[in-house]
């Protein structure tokens, strides 16, 4: 629902819906329900099935006041399970190691961390030093989201 509340475009295909995480067959029944419910409007353009959400107002008034900002979840589960798994597996590792692995997979997450406007410190060749700014970038970044505390807006969306 944040999805179709936070989003501007007026009508979605259901892959166009599918970057929170869903398949295009799943999104397209749960879809179908919503329509049957009232709650969205189906219609066929070119060749493709539409949906428009019809009830948004009543939707707010049940959910309260929609935040400024909706982070893109899907993301930042992509981003923090695999740091997460990687400090875990080098955590009896040297310091050297763990930069490497790191960087490694930092490298690999490049294209989710630009989506999401999130910039890992600069690679520093005192291992000690970037060990401990990557602690804190990531430290920061899980901090805000237990708090729901995103004052300078990084790696959210704005609708």
């Amino acid at each position: 629902m944040t999805f179709f509340l936070t989003h501007t475009k007026s009508d979605f295909a259901a892959s166009d819906v599918a970057e929170i995480g869903y398949s295009k067959r799943n999104l397209a029944e749960i879809l179908d329900e919503f329509c049957l419910s009232g709650l969205f409007d189906k219609f066929s353009l070119r060749n493709q099935q539409r949906y428009r959400l019809v009830k948004n107002n009543q939707l707010i008034q049940v959910l309260g006041p929609l935040p400024d900002y909706a982070p893109s979840w899907r993301l930042i589960i992509e981003i923090l399970l695999p740091l997460r798994d990687c400090i875990r597996r080098n955590e009896n590792n040297s310091e050297s190691t763990k930069v490497v692995e790191i960087r490694n997979l930092l490298i690999t997450l490049e294209k989710n961390l630009q989506r999401l406007s999130l910039i890992p410190p600069s690679f520093q060749t005192d291992f000690h030093a970037y060990l401990h700014s990557f602690s804190k970038w990531l430290i920061e970044i899980v901090s805000k989201l237990a708090q729901g505390n995103f004052p300078d807006k990084f790696f959210l969306t704005p609708y």
